[in-house]
């Protein structure tokens, strides 16, 4: 059996929180991977769940989508959705353009 971690991690470039699923033998995030460009604040490196997974199969889904309110595109993984999201990952207030999203990686 294998692990899957979700974190919150803290991009200090956006100054905002952002979603990231590392499997066990992968490193706690070091860079935002909206942009590896982007630095972090890892003393708010937050782990909100570990799952076992049971032999090792997980789906996760990786979202492009388009935000109204911010006026961007946001990434998201979501588990088990095959569905593509109606709202905003960041902000759950926030509506979608369903026009601009996108399945980027099922993994």
């Amino acid at each position: 059996m294998s692990n899957i971690t979700y974190y919150k991690i803290f991009c200090n470039s956006e100054n905002k929180f952002v979603d990231v699923y590392r499997e066990e033998n992968e490193p706690q995030p070091a860079y935002c991977v909206n942009d590896l460009r982007h630095t972090i604040d890892q003393t708010k490196t937050q782990v909100i769940e570990t799952k076992e997974l049971d032999n090792g199969l997980v789906t996760l889904y990786n979202w492009r989508i388009y935000c109204n309110e911010d006026n961007r595109y946001e990434y998201t993984w979501l588990e088990y959705y095959e569905l593509p999201p109606d709202y905003c990952s960041k902000y759950h207030k926030h509506s979608v353009d369903k026009s601009n999203v996108q399945l980027v990686k099922k993994k």
